[in-house]
């Protein structure tokens, strides 16, 4: 649970950078949206090409939600920068449903930065304390991912050396005839 949280605080973050940089209506949407996919978590393990219609559905709904629930005005952030941001975070948002989706947290973090760049598009004094909020937390997502993975590697590593070290073990003991074979022919 907390690793779910501290992967969508990226995403809250571009979320709220977007409500203070243009309209609020569809930052609640998102909001709401990031704080029910997160409660949930991962639920689909699917091959690569699901993965990218995942993305590319949730990119398509975020659009569809920036066409319905923002008017842009003058001064505030343009329809097409609030459209790619809306797109990027809920295509972030659709990777996190995903068990163990290609790229890891790094390219959903990725697709949440350039989301928190297309709502930097509209002058906003807060911009630089969304900026640092969103490395913070983006460093602390990418520290619990590449923990995971290490543990993961790790236990992959152990297995080997098991592995390698019986097979060693039976090839000492003659067990194994044709690599004492194949030795022979090399010339050990």
């Amino acid at each position: 649970m907390k690793r779910r949280l501290l992967g969508a605080l990226p995403l809250l973050v571009g979320a709220l950078a977007l409500g203070h940089a243009a309209a609020w209506p569809p930052a609640l949407v998102l909001l709401a949206v990031i704080a029910a996919v997160s409660a949930v978590g991962p639920r689909w393990e699917v091959d690569t090409g699901r993965q990218f219609l995942a993305s590319v559905v949730g990119a398509g709904a975020g659009y569809l939600l920036a066409s319905f629930a923002y008017e842009p005005e003058p001064g505030w952030l343009g329809d097409g920068w609030a459209k790619l941001c809306c797109s990027a975070l809920l295509a972030a948002l659709a990777r996190s449903l995903l068990i163990a989706p290609r790229g890891g947290s790094a390219l959903t973090l990725a697709l949440a930065f350039a989301a928190l760049t297309f709502a930097g598009k509209a002058r906003n004094p807060a911009y630089a304390g969304y900026v640092v909020a969103f490395l913070l937390s983006g460093v602390g997502a990418l520290e619990e991912s590449t923990r995971r993975l290490g543990q993961r590697d790790r236990d992959h590593g152990i297995v080997l050396a098991v592995r390698h070290e019986d097979r060693q073990r039976r090839v000492r003991r003659g067990l194994l005839p044709r690599e004492r074979r194949r030795e022979r022919q090399i010339g050990r």
